[in-house]
């Protein structure tokens, strides 16, 4: 804070009160802000517009280059998006195989019960014992709706 050898503020000057009105912001908060002033009269403090300017511009610089990864830091990874994306995409694939792999009548679109699915997914036998059981219960020989 430099004391000048003043009677009036110069016209560029605000006080405490009209700095923070020009700000948008409360006293308090332009308190907290730590404004150094550029002159005292009296008990009056005056701050000017270039003061407020250069701290929070000083305030930016640091906030940006402690955000800034160093060699060691593994703080940013521009790749990062990039490897959600990536993980996503394989989360996705391994859901869907391991569906069909429970589901193998849906797998073929074979939820109606009627048709049957590939000859490798079949049980066998099955059909010989379906031929048994419906001649016996017929009392004749039945088909094979299957063959």
């Amino acid at each position: 804070m430099s004391n000048k050898r003043q009677q009036s503020p110069e016209p560029y000057w605000l006080n405490k009160s009209q700095m923070a009105a020009s700000l948008g912001i409360s006293v308090q908060a332009f308190d907290k802000w730590g404004v150094k002033p550029v002159a005292k009269i009296g008990r009056s403090v005056y701050f000017d517009c270039r003061s407020v300017l250069d701290l929070k511009l000083a305030e930016l610089e640091t906030k940006q280059q402690s955000s800034q990864p160093g060699d060691d830091d593994m703080g940013f990874n521009p790749m990062l998006e990039h490897k959600r994306e990536q993980e996503e995409y394989l989360l996705t694939k391994e859901r869907r195989i391991g569906q069909q792999q429970r589901c193998p009548r849906e797998r073929y679109g074979y939820l109606s019960g009627r048709r049957q699915p590939p000859g490798a997914l079949r049980r066998p036998g099955m059909a010989n014992r379906s031929r048994q059981w419906g001649s016996s219960l017929c009392g004749g020989t039945a088909q094979d709706p299957y063959g």
